[in-house]
């Protein structure tokens, strides 16, 4: 439970497993791909799809490096 008067986006512990599961599915994006290509979609839709794993990606890893560095003390 959070203490009271903390924002629930202030988090390190959330922000850190928010990440954590965007790189578990990012693990497994190749096979969601192969299943597309098996599915039929279109060339484009499975380049936009690459492309959305690969904003997905870069986005758990600034989660994950905003969470590595340490605070600044004033």
């Amino acid at each position: 439970m959070m203490r009271r008067g903390k924002k629930w986006y202030k988090s390190r512990t959330l922000w850190t497993a928010i990440a954590l599961v965007i790189v578990q599915i990012m693990d497994s994006s190749e096979l969601i791909i192969e299943q597309l290509e098996a599915l039929g979609w279109s060339k484009e839709a499975i380049a936009l799809a690459r492309l959305y794993a690969t904003m997905l990606l870069s986005i758990a890893v600034v989660i994950l490096r905003l969470d590595t560095k340490e605070p600044i003390e004033k």
